[in-house]
């Protein structure tokens, strides 16, 4: 892990460190607004309790807009969320990349060694090095800047449509029964 410590390697390091530091403050946003979406809910009932309509009304709009803006924190949070998964993703590539980049040398001093046997011997771990490059390149070129739409594959989707019906579920569960 030592050649990762490059300029790419910290400039990583600390986007993710401040995107996560941006997911936890979302997340105590998104908790300091369901504390108060208790309360505000808890009002509109009390009121309509009392046949206070027009407080009940005052405070139902409120609510509903509170639930708005926790809508949208919700979906800043999930894109936070995206940001990390792909710069987790990047920092593994980047230790690839290093880690392929040590076996170049490893293979191209090897092949210093190995001057005084056989060109057939040479040959073939020439190849090998080749390849390692190869491999290399393709891994830098693996490393793009995160989207903030991905495409789905089959796979994705099927994943993503089992994760929805697990939520429903449990959401079914949560919701108290009229």
């Amino acid at each position: 892990m030592r050649s990762l410590r490059g300029d790419g390697y910290f400039k990583l390091l600390r986007a993710l460190d401040n995107m996560r530091r941006r997911r936890d403050e979302l997340e105590h946003k998104l908790s300091v607004f369901k504390g108060r979406e208790r309360e505000l809910y808890r009002k509109v009932v009390e009121s309509y309790g009392r046949h206070d309509v027009e407080r009940a009304r005052i405070y139902a709009t409120e609510l509903a807009e509170l639930r708005k803006a926790m809508r949208v924190v919700e979906a800043s949070k999930l894109l936070v969320e995206q940001m990390i998964t792909r710069l987790e993703t990047m920092m593994q590539l980047l230790a690839l990349r290093s880690e392929t980049k040590e076996l170049r040398h490893v293979i191209r001093d090897l092949n210093a060694l190995l001057s005084g046997v056989s060109t057939a011997v040479i040959a073939g771990s020439s190849d090998i090095g080749g390849e390692v490059s190869e491999l290399m390149h393709g891994t830098v070129q693996a490393i793009t800047p995160p989207k903030l739409e991905p495409t789905l594959t089959d796979e994705a989707r099927s994943i993503l449509e089992e994760a929805r019906k697990r939520a429903q579920e449990r959401l079914e569960r949560a919701l108290p029964k009229p």
